[in-house]
């Protein structure tokens, strides 16, 4: 859920949060089993409070029933801050916290030393770009990473 819990500025005027929609409604549906992964402070917004602080926000997500925390650059294929992650890991007590954005090759290994998972996307296209093809080759790259 990109904006779980924070106010935010997009291209397309305010978002608000949606935390108590979106657990009311997975109850509604008797899918309590569904996990929502809560992404704290998206990339491509700004936050209308920019005050709150990243901990702030995972906590407020914790708190508000997100079963996992996603921390992202600032925009696709931008590396998150290791810091970032681990200032949210120690705010979130014990829940998974993934990295949202750019993990590649380079740095996969760093970045699953401290995050709990990743989300892969344009490193994995061809020429990083959305709309192409998954590249074989990209995937065995960041799959190396890791060992």
């Amino acid at each position: 859920v990109p904006v779980f819990v924070d106010t935010v500025c997009f291209t397309d005027g305010i978002i608000y949060p949606c935390a108590k929609k979106c657990v009311e409604y997975r109850k509604q549906m008797g899918l309590g089993h569904v996990k929502i992964l809560a992404d704290v402070q998206v990339k491509h917004a700004h936050m209308l409070l920019p005050q709150i602080t990243i901990e702030q926000s995972a906590k407020e997500a914790a708190d508000c029933g997100a079963d996992g925390v996603i921390v992202t650059g600032s925009q696709i294929g931008e590396e998150t801050p290791l810091d970032f992650i681990k200032r949210v890991k120690q705010a979130v007590d014990g829940l998974p916290v993934f990295a949202g954005s750019g993990v590649k090759a380079e740095n996969i290994k760093e970045q699953m030393q401290v995050a709990d998972g990743a989300i892969i996307g344009s490193s994995l296209k061809e020429g990083g770009i959305l709309t192409n093809p998954i590249s074989y080759d990209l995937v065995r790259s960041v799959l190396s990473g890791l060992a």
